[in-house]
Parts: structure tokens; C-alpha cells; sequence
């Protein structure tokens, strides 16, 4: 079927996306971190923090890896495709 393919690369990005969201997450509230604290330590915006969060914005590599290590978790781990559901 034409066009197929790219209904599942959407649907993979969201994942994706979905999944970075809820771990970012996860690890910030965990660690009792606002987004204010993750910018402070990243140099990312608080906004873009949020869109993150909200699956508004689709991160960098680099910015994955800025907020990675102000969460002391590797980027492997925060854009792990198994989100865990609370």
C-alpha cells in the first residue's frame, strides 16, 4: 500500500517522542527537580524543557544529552522505547 511507510515512521516518532517525554519526566520529579533546576544545569530553556515534556518539541541529540547528565541518566536510558506506565 503507498504510503504505508510513512504512517509508521509517524507513529514510531511518536513513540519516540512519547517515550523521551515520560522518562524525562520521571527522572526530573523523582530527583524533586523543577524545570527552572534542569535549565539551570543544562543551558536549555525552561520552555523548551516543557515542550519537551508536553511532546511539543522534538529534541536534539545535544539536548538529549544535556538533560541526560543533569539527570545523571545516560541518553540510552531517557529515550528508551519501553516507557514504563504508571
Amino acid at each position: 500500500m503507498a504510503g504505508s511507510g510513512s504512517v509508521d515512521q509517524h507513529d514510531e516518532v511518536a513513540h519516540v517522542r512519547h517515550a523521551v517525554a515520560a522518562n524525562m519526566r520521571r527522572a526530573r520529579m523523582s530527583r524533586g527537580m523543577s524545570l527552572r533546576d534542569v535549565s539551570t544545569l543544562t543551558g536549555l530553556s525552561a520552555a523548551l524543557l516543557s515542550q519537551i515534556e508536553r511532546e511539543v518539541a522534538n529534541p536534539t541529540v545535544t539536548a538529549l544529552t544535556r538533560i541526560a547528565n543533569a539527570l545523571d541518566r545516560s541518553e540510552e536510558h531517557t529515550s528508551e522505547l519501553q516507557s514504563h506506565h504508571d
